[in-house]
This record gives C-alpha cells, structure tokens and sequence, in this order.
C-alpha cells in the first residue's frame, strides 16, 4: 500500500471523529436550554399576579415577508387587503409590527429585480383603504426585496420612504417606539441591516450592520432603559447579518425577543423557526405571509411574553398567556416567578363569532369550567403547586358557533424546568452562517485546489507506477503540466479576480467579487457569493478535475500500451474510452459546462448584458473548460513527466 491510500484512511479516521464529536457538541449547544443563573427578575416576586382579570395584559401581531407583487399569486394581494380588514377587526391589537420584505421586486421572469411602483401603491392602498392605520399603530421596516436595486435611502426609487407607514414618518432605518400604558412602557427597537446601496438580487441575500449602526443602536438601548420590556425588530435573522464586533448579539442581550422574518421557513422545511440565544434573548422568525399567508399574535401578560403562529383565515385564534410555554421562558427578562402564584390559567381567543365552548386540559385531564372575564380573555382557575415539579402539558380547544374549532397545546412548568430547543431551528438561527459559509469554502476551497499544489510538491520525484484508483490519477494529473496548470489557474481565479463587471444597481456599473461588490464607491460584504463558490467547487472544480484525471490516466495507459508500442509501424495512440467509463466522464464535463453556463445566464438576467460579457467567472469559463476538454483528447507522450510504465 503505497503512502497516498494509507493518507487517505488516516484522513478519514480522522474527519469521522471530528464529525462525532462535532455532533455531539451541537446536540449540547443548540438544544440544552439556556441555564439562568443570575439575579430574578425584579418584579419576580411582586404583586399583581396573574388572575381573573384584564389588568396588566396587552396584545400585538407579527407580520413580514408580504411580497406584494405584480407579476405572482394574484390572491396574496386581496387576502392582505383581507386581513388588514377582517383580523386587524377581530383581534383588535395596538400594535401590527411588519419586518420587511413588504413587496417582491421581482421580474416577470422571476429572476431579475427592480421596485415597481405599482406594488408599492398596491402595499399603502390597502393600509389607507382597511383604514388599518386608523385602528392600530403600524410598524413596518425594509427587507432585501424593498432595497432591491435602490441607489441610496433618499433616491426617487426608495419607495419606502414614500408608501410605507414608517418611511412616511422620516425613520428609515434605526428607530425606537415605546407603546405606554398606564401599567408601563415597551419598546420596539429597529434594526436596519438592509445593505445601502442596494443591490440587485440575489446578492444581497446576507444582511450588512454597519459600524456606524452600532452607535446609533447603543443610544436607542438607553433611551428604552426603564421599559417594562424591550423587543427588537429587523428583517434578517441575526445568523444572517455581517456584523462587526461586539456583534448583533451583545447589542440586542438587553431585549426579550428579537422577532424577524427573510428565511421563509426555509421553504416550509423548518415550520418553527424560533430558538433562545445564549444571552437569553428570544430569536423569533415569523413564517412569511407570501406562500404560506402566516402570522403572530404576541402577548404581554403581567409583563410575561407568549405567543401564537396562526394561519390565515383559520379561527378561533387561541393564545395561552398563562402559564406561557416552558421552551420560550426568559428568567432575565421577564418576571417567570409569577406563574407559580398565580390563581388563573389565562388565555385570549379570538373568532369572527362567539365562541360557544372552552375546554382545558392539563397532562390529558380535562380541567374545570372556564370563564369569559371580557374581551378575548378566558379564565379558568388553578393551583399551580399541582404542578411544582417538571414539565407539564396544556391544551387548550375552542369551538365558536359558526361551528369553526381549533387547539392549542404547549408544555409548561412552574419550577422552570424547560425542554429541549428543536434542534433544526436552533442550528439556523443561533449559528453564524456568514462564518459557516466562509469555513465550508475554504475547506473545499482547500481540499479542491490548494490540494492540487500540495499534491505536485510532495509527489514531484514520485513516478507514477501504477493507475489503479482516483488518487494516482489525480498524480497523474499533477505531472500532466498542459492540463495541470490552467485547472489550478481557474481554482485560484475564483478567489482573486473579480468574477463580472457590470450594473449592480441600474445606472452604476460595479464589480463583483467572491468577497463582495463594490459599486457608488461602497463596499457591500456578501456570503451568498461564498455560497456560490461553495456550489462551483461541487460542480465545476471537482467534476473538472476528475474529468481531466481520468482523461490523462486513460490517454497515458493507451500511450504506454506494450500492446501499441510493440505493433510494428504503428505509432502509440488513443483508443476511445470504453462505454461506461465514457459516459462517466462526459457526465463530469457536462457538469462543469452545464453550471458555467447557469453562472453566464444567471448573471445576465440578473445585472444585464454588460455583467455577462465581462464575466470571468462564468462566461469567459465556457471557452477555457472546451479548450481543456479539447487539449485532454489529444495528449501526447511528451505532456507527461516523470513517468514510468504503467503495471
């Protein structure tokens, strides 16, 4: 066994330990909940309690990802227009918070992106026409999509600034409001980590907080010292933002919640996007109105957070506010020792008719009557040390008299004992995947590229005696300097040359990097581009290389044939590759071709004309992947070093 496969086994031993133990410390970071061992909260202990009536409790709603557009799903406009009307009207919340993406900005074909002024007017009729601003204060912010290829905050084509209810306020980016009643004040905090300028898609994917944000951010925290509670709001979700030191995290450790949107549920893969971070912090994605017509009904019960993710048009909409759910309690932010003095389990239903019956459960046991106290809330009246000790399960059934019905169920505790965070969730939302990106690059990046250099340098007096596997193809490779060097040189280029020149926004030509854009001036960082290059080293870079390796190993087997070159006058030459290994091969060109041209096409739908004629990366690839192709089928002898007979 030759040093190469005996290299090899020692690397796997060793990446399928890292892998377990990286398994195992994800499994203890991201799904043991967050210990709380600091002071208790300071109205922990104190009166009033949560009972029988309507003091001290207060409901809003969560919306985001609305995607208004002009091209797609002519019902999702009419269904906002719906809900503005019909839900806004039964739940009746002072507060409607909007975390962005408000309109789609998307071309007919899907790909390319530009604000459309229609959509915009679609988004402000339908507040203005449901009267919805005159019955609830309505926050809305910028996502990606309502930055889409916008020169700068005061240009004509921000149409946030015009037609959203925030913008038309002058705040655009950063801003502070505190929603005061007469048993205290909370403050919605907004972050802005939309890149500006803004981009056209879909590098922009990635949010940008700014150095000069952090200041601006640190102040609106000290003005909302002092608030019973303290949310904060933004369109990305804090694992999707550069940000540079102390970071996102550190700047939002002072709030309860940090409520969000941008990922979609990753398609409806990951259904609940919620998880506490380490500093105590609930991270809260709302799904997206656009696809899955999703929102939130939040709800401060004696200063205690809970909330409900609830479809459109389904009813009742049921809310536990207490005992609120075990898996969000945040000892440092809110007062969770009231739960075990309380004498109600509280809970708000609303229905667009009179709910006829309530039924309460606890641990399968159905509980006793429950009383209507006014409003939303239900009642019904408890001993919490029943339940001192553990996790317990609540469930909650309304049916209302238009025969609509739905339940509710969650786990809760009185000791604060809290199960598991879901793990899925907690990786997306916890995690930094601007880093996460980077690190899976690299590695391919090295185990693609940088391995090729290496491999040339320790096998550079190796002669190559047998053509057995993969690995002395690869060897071979190396030593096969006509092929060897232009398939380095494209591996290096990815990272140092700009990958196209052309409109990043529609009247400024800029550059594309793998770090990023520059364009007006401005450096915009992006990690979506490393997510490209990820998807390039899958299926150009190693496709190519394995392509060209076994090329040059089955051009150097037919050369050095003692079959060829001991038939009389006859020159050695090429036979044709075998079916099977042919179709192998071709399949591995065809992927390299086959996404290059994807990378040229895309570029062109997306920054135009002038992006797809000077894009190295893509377009220029094309005729520099056909040419290797072309120089791999006619190999001679002399393109081949330090060789010896092939066994």
């Amino acid at each position: 066994m030759g040093w190469l496969p005996r290299t090899l086994i020692i690397v796997t031993v060793v990446v399928i330990a890292v892998l377990a133990w990286l398994c195992a410390f994800m499994l203890d970071y991201f799904t043991v909940p967050i210990q709380y061992d600091g002071p208790p909260h300071p109205r922990d202990q104190s009166e009033p309690f949560p009972g029988e009536s309507m003091d001290n409790l207060w409901w809003f709603i969560h919306i985001s990802d609305i995607h208004i557009s002009r091209f797609r799903d002519p019902t999702r406009a009419p269904d906002f227009k719906k809900f503005c009307e019909e839900n806004i009207n039964v739940i009746k919340p002072p507060v409607v918070v909007a975390t962005g993406d408000l309109t789609d900005a998307k071309c007919a074909d899907n790909v390319g992106s530009i604000q459309y002024e229609v959509e915009w007017q679609t988004y402000y009729n339908t507040l203005k026409h449901s009267k919805v601003l005159e019955k609830t204060t309505w926050i809305d912010i910028r996502g990606n999509h309502d930055a889409f290829n916008v020169p700068s905050l005061e240009n004509e084509v921000n149409y946030f600034k015009e037609y959203s209810t925030s913008g038309r306020r002058g705040e655009q980016d950063h801003f502070l409001y505190q929603h005061k009643l007469p048993f205290g004040t909370y403050s919605f905090i907004a972050v802005d980590s939309v890149p500006n300028p803004g981009p056209k898609r879909p590098f922009n994917f990635f949010g940008v907080f700014e150095e000069s944000a952090i200041e601006a951010v640190e102040k609106l925290n000290e003005k909302a010292e002092g608030s019973n509670s303290t949310i904060f709001i933004g369109h990305y979700p804090i694992s999707t933002v550069f940000s540079p030191p102390p970071g996102l995290r550190y700047l939002m450790r002072s709030g309860i919640a940090h409520l969000c949107g941008h990922l979609h549920t990753l398609g409806g893969a990951v259904p609940h996007m919620q998880a506490q971070e380490k500093t105590g912090t609930l991270e809260l994605e709302v799904a997206d109105w656009k696809d899955n017509r999703m929102y939130r009904v939040m709800a401060y019960d004696h200063d205690m957070l809970s909330f409900v993710d609830v479809r459109f048009d389904k009813w009742p909409v049921i809310l536990i506010t207490n005992p609120k759910d075990a898996r969000f309690l945040a000892a440092k932010h809110e007062p969770v020792g009231k739960i075990k003095h309380s004498t109600h389990i509280r809970m708000l239903i609303f229905s667009t008719n009179l709910i006829e019956s309530v039924i309460v459960e606890i641990d399968g046991k159905q509980m006793g009557y429950v009383n209507h106290v006014s409003g939303p809330l239900y009642v019904l009246k408890w001993n919490p040390a029943e339940y001192g000790e553990g996790l317990h399960v609540i469930k909650v059934t309304a049916k209302d008299s238009g025969d609509q019905q739905s339940y509710v169920q969650h786990y809760f505790s009185v000791d604060g004992s809290r199960p598991l965070q879901w793990l899925v969730p907690a990786v997306v939302l916890m995690g930094d995947w601007v880093l996460t990106i980077k690190l899976a690059f690299s590695i391919l990046y090295l185990g693609c590229v940088i391995s090729l250099a290496v491999m040339k340098f320790l096998t550079r007096n190796q002669e190559v005696v047998h053509l057995r596997d993969w690995s002395s193809h690869i060897v071979l490779l190396t030593k096969t300097e006509c092929l060897y060097y232009p398939l380095l040189a494209i591996g290096i280029y990815i990272t140092l040359g700009p990958w196209f020149f052309g409109e990043i926004i529609d009247g400024y030509v800029g550059m594309s990097t793998l770090y990023g854009m520059h364009v007006m001036g401005v450096y915009i960082p992006e990690a979506f581009s490393f997510l490209t290059a990820c998807l390039d080293m899958l299926f150009s870079q190693i496709p190519l290389t394995l392509y060209l390796s076994g090329r040059a190993a089955h051009a150097y087997r037919c050369l050095t044939s003692k079959a060829v070159n001991g038939r009389h006058g006859n020159k050695p030459s090429i036979r044709p590759v075998g079916l099977i290994r042919g179709l192998y091969l071709h399949c591995l060109l065809l992927s390299a071709l086959l996404w290059q041209i994807y990378g040229a096409y895309m570029t062109q739908r997306c920054y135009g004309t002038l992006a797809f004629l000077l894009c190295p990366k893509f377009t220029w690839m094309i005729p520099c992947i056909l040419f290797l192709h072309n120089r791999a089928s006619r190999l001679k002898i002399a393109d081949f070093t330090l060789m010896s007979d092939a066994s």
